[in-house]
C-alpha cells in the first residue's frame, strides 16, 4: 500500500520482463488453490503500463469469456485488448478490466453455490458480487457469506491483501 513499496513491486516486475532476451509469455491464473482454500486473483496492475503495441495475444485455454481485457486477451488479438484503456486513478486498473474482474470473480463464487445475502450490524445488507469497503484493506468484492445471525462469515477478495473471511458482526466493511 505504501509509495515506496508500489515502486519496489513495480521495480521487481520490470526486471522480470526485462530479463527475456526475445520472448515473454505472460500468464494468469484467475483462482488457485492453496492448502485447500481458494484465492482469487487479479491480473498485476503493472500490466495496464506495457505499451500496447509491445503485446501480441495469443490462443490460450479458456472458458467463455469475452473479449476485450487483459483477463481475458488469449483467444482474441492485441488490437481488441484494453490494455490501453484509461485506468482508474485509485487503482491503476481500467474500469472494463475492474468489471471483468468483478464479474468472473462473482460468477465463480455464485457457481459455488454459496449463500447469497446477509444483513451487517450498520443495517447494510450485504450480497455476493457487492462491492465494498474496509477501514484498512479499502476496496473489495464480496464472494461468500456463510452463517447465520452473529456469527454470519463474510469472505471478501481485496485486491491490495487478497482474500479475506470476517466475522459479519465485526467488520468495518460499508457498501461501496
Amino acid at each position: 500500500g505504501e509509495p515506496h513499496e508500489l515502486e519496489e513491486e513495480r521495480r521487481l516486475a520490470y526486471v522480470g520482463i526485462t530479463r527475456a532476451r526475445q520472448r515473454l509469455y505472460l500468464t494468469h491464473a484467475w483462482s488457485r488453490t492453496i492448502y485447500g482454500s481458494t484465492q482469487y486473483n487479479p491480473p498485476s496492475r503493472f500490466l495496464d503500463e506495457i505499451p500496447q503495441r509491445l503485446v501480441t495475444a495469443i490462443d490460450g485455454n479458456r472458458r467463455a469469456s469475452r473479449a476485450g481485457s487483459w483477463a481475458d486477451s488469449a483467444g482474441t488479438d492485441s488490437s481488441t485488448s484494453s490494455w490501453g484503456d484509461r485506468p482508474n486513478r485509485r487503482s491503476g486498473i481500467s474500469s472494463e478490466r475492474r468489471r471483468a474482474n468483478k464479474e468472473r470473480i462473482v460468477d465463480s463464487a455464485i457457481a459455488a453455490g454459496q449463500r447469497s445475502s446477509a444483513d451487517g450490524p450498520s443495517g447494510d445488507r450485504f450480497s455476493v458480487g457487492d462491492d465494498v469497503v474496509h477501514g484498512k484493506w479499502g476496496e473489495g468484492v464480496v464472494l461468500d457469506l456463510r452463517g447465520s445471525g452473529d456469527k454470519t462469515e463474510i469472505t471478501v477478495n481485496f485486491p491490495t491483501v487478497g482474500q479475506k473471511v470476517l466475522l459479519l458482526a465485526w467488520a468495518p466493511l460499508k457498501k461501496a
